[in-house]
């Protein structure tokens, strides 16, 4: 299903808790991604379902830089 809006399985696994399978994809918009999931989940098989937006590097780095400027700025109620 991901092959079909451009995107590729990265990795995955079982685990114990509310999720017991997480899945790990990049897609080339959010917009794929939201159609893979509501595929699966229009499937029937799943009975509930959660999709989490991770930031790349890239991303990670740009928001550090931005951080540091909003934290002079930021005085904590004490």
């Amino acid at each position: 299903m991901l092959d079909a809006v451009g995107g590729k399985l990265i990795g995955g696994g079982f685990s114990f808790g509310e999720y017991d399978v997480c899945i790990l994809c990049e897609a080339p918009d959010d917009e794929s991604v939201a159609a893979v999931a509501l595929a699966v989940g229009a499937g029937g098989a799943i009975a509930k379902q959660q999709t989490t937006k991770l930031l790349s590097g890239k991303q990670w780095v740009a928001s550090l830089e931005k951080a540091a400027k909003v934290a002079k700025g930021y005085k904590p109620k004490t």
